[in-house]
């Protein structure tokens, strides 16, 4: 499934409203209404100490509930923009529109899925990680230690994004493999240690 990013929808329309394009004001505070229904949705959450399944049922009712018609309102929006005379496709606005127009599907999929961010900040963040960290190696030794290596980010990200400890995580589920058939090594996974460790506080 491929989503979009909301926060570059949302830069690409900023850009332009800071480049005096006033119309486009209305379409900036829509995509902002999106983006606050988010953090009322986390706000909830974390106030009801709500856990991980049911905070996505709740986010997936408010998404259907109000989030879908806020896309409704950026959709008339955009065409109402593009409607203008003064709307250049080459222009800073009719760059936003046309990122919008092009990146609708994917931009959409949030409503269907409440597994799905707005945005995909928290995977930039965790790629600039593995930027960064170039500077201290050049090679991983072969295409297979690529592999591996692409792997273990992926875990450690995961690890973090779920609040659990990487380094406590990968010793355990080390220490783990070799006794785990594979018919359960789902269980292994960071979600599935992530709840298992909760249960196990409880």
């Amino acid at each position: 499934m491929s989503a979009g990013c909301w926060s570059h929808a949302r830069h690409k329309v900023l850009q332009a409203v800071e480049r005096g394009t006033q119309p486009a004001v209305p379409l900036l505070r829509a995509i902002g209404r999106l983006f606050a229904i988010e953090r009322a949705l986390r706000s909830r959450r974390d106030q009801r100490a709500l856990d991980h399944e049911a905070f996505l049922e709740l986010r997936s009712v408010v998404r259907a509930r109000r989030s879908a018609g806020v896309l409704a309102a950026i959709r008339s929006e955009v065409e109402a923009l593009w409607a203008l005379r003064s709307t250049l496709p080459k222009s800073a606005l009719g760059k936003a529109l046309t990122y919008l127009d092009n990146q609708w599907q994917p931009l959409a999929v949030c409503l269907d899925d409440p597994e799905l961010e707005l945005h995909n900040n928290d995977a930039e963040r965790a790629l600039r990680h593995v930027f960064t960290s170039r500077k201290n190696w050049m090679f991983f030794g072969s295409p297979k230690g690529g592999a591996v290596g692409a792997r273990l980010f992926s875990l450690i990200a995961s690890a973090r994004a779920l609040d659990i400890n990487p380094e406590a995580y990968l010793v355990d589920v080390i220490r783990r493999i070799d006794t785990t058939p594979a018919s359960k090594i789902s269980q292994l996974t960071p979600w599935a240690w992530a709840a298992e460790q909760a249960g196990s506080a409880d």
